[in-house]
């Protein structure tokens, strides 16, 4: 994966060049006084030219346009600033510059209203100027798992059919289990992703998902695995219950394989369930107490912090918040 950023990526596309052509209006309409810096006459010259227009440009342009228009459009402008930093930021953050003092009061000096509209233009072209590199570095990261998935979907596939004409159909049972695992961690991980807080700062953001980048690949994997532990602990009778499937009918069963592919696939979507599970049949916290059967009865604190009734082994686990 690359590490640095195309230039191509700051460049004018999309809603980049209406935008541009707005800002130039306002700039014709308000300076008239004909005193135009060098740089900002060479950023109106290159749209003859919209191909080597960047978004650098067109922030050097609306600031030159902010430090020349009037109190009364200031006033009138700060709101539709304001309201598209909110959208961008969250509500959170957004109440947090209201009272953080950097918001300027409606009747305030023009010196106070140009800064707050200022302070808000940068942040909302810094957004602008990161948003296609990180929805490029998105995409890559989503075609490249996607692209992990069908291989895994064509292998295990294949494995899955030659099991089954060999008739091996618990090796094709557990294959396809597996399958769903990966398939339950591919969909956590893209729902991850496409969750992740516009709010912060975009480069952060991109560190974020390229240190983790393998955290990432390696998500499907862990699922098909996690799925596949899950498919022993319900063969080996360590787990049991109603909503689990019954692993002596699941080959003649439909409604139990069911429960068992549906099992798999939370395997891999949750990517705590197994883990968790792992840690209540390790540690058994808890107070136990003898049953007139022998069983023996065990409240264990789920750490996911989730009310859980099963059956583990020799033992009824219930799991409580604590």
């Amino acid at each position: 994966m690359p590490s640095s950023t195309s230039t191509n990526e700051f460049l004018l596309s999309g809603f980049g060049p209406p935008y541009f052509d707005h800002v130039l209006a306002e700039y014709a309409l308000g300076c008239t006084d004909g005193n135009i810096p060098s740089q900002i006459q060479e950023v109106i010259d290159k749209r003859k030219t919209p191909e080597q227009l960047k978004w650098a440009d067109l922030y050097l342009l609306e600031k030159f346009v902010l430090g020349t228009q009037r109190e009364e459009v200031l006033k009138a402008r700060l709101p539709s600033l304001r309201l598209c930093y909110r959208q961008i930021v969250g509500s959170a953050a957004y109440e947090q510059y209201l009272q953080s003092g950097e918001a300027a009061p409606l009747d305030g000096s023009v010196e106070e209203l140009r800064a707050d509209a200022g302070r808000l233009l940068d942040a909302l072209h810094w957004t602008y100027a990161m948003a296609p590199a990180w929805e490029k570095l998105r995409s890559k990261c989503l075609k490249r798992i996607s692209l992990g998935i069908l291989i895994a979907v064509v292998v295990i596939g294949s494995a899955v059919l030659t099991a089954y004409f060999l008739h091996h159909t618990l090796v094709s049972a557990v294959l396809l289990m597996s399958l769903m695992g990966a398939l339950g961690a591919f969909l956590s991980v893209q729902q991850r992703i496409e969750k992740i807080p516009t709010g912060q700062d975009p480069i952060l953001t991109m560190f974020q998902l390229k240190d983790g980048w393998f955290a990432v690949h390696l998500a499907p994997l862990t699922g098909a695995l996690f799925a596949m532990l899950l498919f022993l602990m319900f063969q080996a009778g360590l787990i049991k219950g109603s909503v689990f499937p019954d692993m002596g009918s699941i080959l003649s069963s439909a409604t139990e394989y069911g429960k068992l592919l549906v099992w798999g696939f939370i395997a891999g979507f949750a990517e705590r369930l197994v883990p968790d599970t792992l840690d209540n049949l390790a540690s058994k916290r808890g107070e136990a107490a003898p049953t007139s059967g022998g069983t023996v009865l065990i409240r264990a604190e789920g750490s996911a912090g989730r009310d859980k009734v099963g059956t583990v082994g020799p033992v009824k686990i219930t799991s409580h918040r604590g």
